[in-house]
């Protein structure tokens, strides 16, 4: 499929099978370029190659690493964020921290 303008950044995809693999598989087919962030870099170059999209490393757990993420990943029309955590509970009732 031709690359349209459209830039996508997928937050979270490290994990092969998950929302955030899936989600990146889905926008490649739609001609959005990518680019792909999350901590397991051996998936995410695995994901990379297949899709034709760029790698980001990223921990959603550390400030620093988000900071770098978003420089990294330069502009982008669509932020998908399907990084997850194992704390068990809804996001809307956890502090900064704990994220």
């Amino acid at each position: 499929m031709e690359r349209s303008n459209r830039q996508a950044l997928v937050v979270g995809v490290s994990t092969p099978g998950g929302l955030g693999a899936a989600t990146a598989r889905r926008l490649a087919s739609e001609g959005f370029y990518k680019a792909l962030a999350g901590r397991r870099q051996d998936a995410l170059a695995a994901l990379a190659n297949e899709i034709g999209a760029r790698t980001v490393p990223c921990d959603i757990l550390y400030e620093d690493s988000i900071v770098a993420m978003i420089g990294a990943a330069c502009t982008f029309d669509l932020l998908v964020n399907a990084a997850s955590t194992t704390l068990g509970q809804s996001i809307l009732n956890l502090r900064r921290q704990q994220i």
